[in-house]
């Protein structure tokens, strides 16, 4: 008889391949193994992952199996995010409250952030740091890693400022808000004001200790105390009232400044010689630094100047553009330890604007507080005038001013 003999071969190795989906890693990553090695394979999850099953040629919740290599195989090792943690940290008086509220969160989970200052506190917020910025109360926060956020309140600061040595007084603009103090890093810039007689001489305390100029700019970050001190100027003569002063500008700047930010904080106006209503005039322009620039008197118009109440007070002044004007005070005078100031009725056109203000009551003059200002406090002023303003500045952004023939009309 005729017999058939079949053979059956095997092959001597086998290819193991392996992957992963999601973060994590798989011992061995594969290789050749001979028939029917036994091989375990181990899954490790990287950082904020876990292991979840095998898939393709092993199906096992376990991370660590063994296979038989009896043909090619192919494993999946399956890792899953356990989420990232959030860590919200607030610096100073206050809490935060994060939505959704607990963590760890999916990858990609949008966190809306809220902080508020403790209540019965004079503490704010000030600003978001870490993985958050800005200097809204209400932020998001895009999980896609472990997240660590600061929420900064500070209390409001308070200036305080001391007139050592001399007379004169000190303005600061902006000026603070109705409690006496600044918001934690407001930019505040102070400009020296000699009364008649005498002149600027330095600064101290939280001044910049190498600034010489009457005007310098300080960061409220902390109470300060600045001092400031005078010394007498014997050019200037202070023994008669005032009578009549002016200034038309004809010959020169006639030692008028101006203050805030202007002119790169030289505090030097420009002359021009035409163009005035007639003649000579100043000009400035905006440095766009934030505040409100003005025009300050010269030395000759302070001192004794009691003859001018129920006088008026006299100038022209135009500006570079009409648009998005803002209010702001238009007349400053200090003296006798009071400021009062006013609000004119009108802004200055593009053209010469002329304006006769009245020295008493029957202008709407008012103090620092707001309140009407009445004839002894107007008197007083008078008496010992030692600062006289004009506003300078009157539109948003960018702009140029200009003033010519001032007078103080005295007896």
């Amino acid at each position: 008889d005729n017999h058939m003999v079949g053979a059956v071969f095997e092959s001597d190795q086998f290819t193991l391949g392996t992957s992963v989906t999601g973060q994590g890693t798989v011992t061995p990553e594969g290789g050749t193994f001979d028939f029917e090695d036994e091989v375990t394979i181990t899954a490790t999850p990287a950082a904020n992952w876990h292991f979840v099953r095998w898939e393709s040629d092993a199906s096992s919740g376990s991370d660590s199996i063994e296979l038989t290599m009896d043909s090619d195989k192919t494993v999946v090792a399956v890792f899953e995010n356990d989420g990232f943690t959030l860590s919200v940290r607030p610096v100073g008086g206050g809490t935060v409250k994060s939505d959704p509220p607990d963590g760890p969160y999916a990858p990609n989970t949008m966190v809306a952030l809220t902080a508020a200052a403790d209540e019965g506190t004079s503490y704010e917020f000030i600003r978001w740091e870490g993985d958050a910025t800005g200097t809204i109360p209400s932020t998001t926060v895009l999980m896609d890693s472990d997240k660590l956020v600061y929420a900064i309140f500070e209390t409001p600061c308070r200036l305080t400022i001391s007139v050592v040595e001399g007379d004169g007084s000190v303005d600061p603009d902006p000026l603070p808000g109705e409690d006496g103090t600044y918001a934690f890093e407001d930019e505040v810039w102070l400009t020296a004001l000699p009364a008649r007689g005498y002149r600027f001489a330095g600064w101290g305390g939280a001044a910049p200790w190498n600034e010489t100029s009457p005007r310098i700019k300080i960061t409220m970050d902390a109470d300060k105390v600045v001092t400031v001190f005078f010394e007498e100027d014997d050019t200037i003569d202070t023994s008669t009232p005032l009578g009549t002063v002016s200034s038309a500008f004809d010959g020169g700047d006639e030692a008028w400044r101006v203050t805030g930010d202007v002119e790169g904080g030289t505090g030097v106006p420009e002359w021009e010689s035409t163009g005035g209503n007639p003649g000579g005039h100043l000009k400035a322009d905006d440095d766009v630094q934030g505040g409100t620039w003005r025009w300050q008197a010269a030395a000759k118009f302070y001192g004794d100047a009691s003859g001018s109440y129920g006088q008026t007070l006299t100038f022209d002044l135009k500006q570079s553009g009409t648009n998005d004007q803002f209010d702001s005070r238009d007349v400053i005078l200090t003296g006798g330890g009071i400021t009062i100031y006013l609000d004119t009725l009108a802004n200055p056109g593009t053209g010469w604007t002329s304006y006769s203000v009245r020295l008493d009551t029957s202008e709407q003059w008012r103090l620092d507080d707001g309140s009407l200002a009445s004839e002894d406090d107007i008197r007083t002023v008078l008496g010992a005038l030692a600062d006289l303003q004009i506003r300078g500045e009157y539109i948003v952004g960018a702009d140029t001013g200009d003033l010519d023939n001032v007078v103080l009309d005295g007896d």
